[in-house]
């Protein structure tokens, strides 16, 4: 993935792997349902939040590994645009998040 910022005479482009991501989630997530099961009074509490009512039913655990999954299916559909914003009287600022 790559995030190209444009204003003016500046122009930044930021290399960012999916694959990175993914492999940083898979990790993760399986930090957190060992936590889980280590620590199952927290995790209680974390669902019984008033802030998390319609996450109750799913596990973090499984929340990032939904997230990763979302990585991947991105990395699979190919080359694409996914946001491109261009704001300013004479379109100065340009901002690109493309996937390749």
């Amino acid at each position: 993935m790559l995030v190209r910022i444009r204003t003016g005479k500046i122009r930044l482009i930021i290399p960012m792997p999916l694959f990175l991501a993914e492999q940083t989630l898979e990790a993760a997530g399986e930090l957190v349902r060992l936590a889980e099961r280590l620590l199952p009074t927290l995790f209680v509490r974390i669902k019984n939040n008033p802030k998390m009512a319609g996450f109750r039913h799913v596990s973090p655990g499984r929340l990032i590994e939904l997230s990763g999954q979302f990585f991947e299916e991105m990395r699979r559909c190919g080359r694409w645009r996914m946001v491109e914003i261009e704001a300013g009287k004479q379109h100065d600022l340009r901002i690109y998040v493309d996937f390749y």
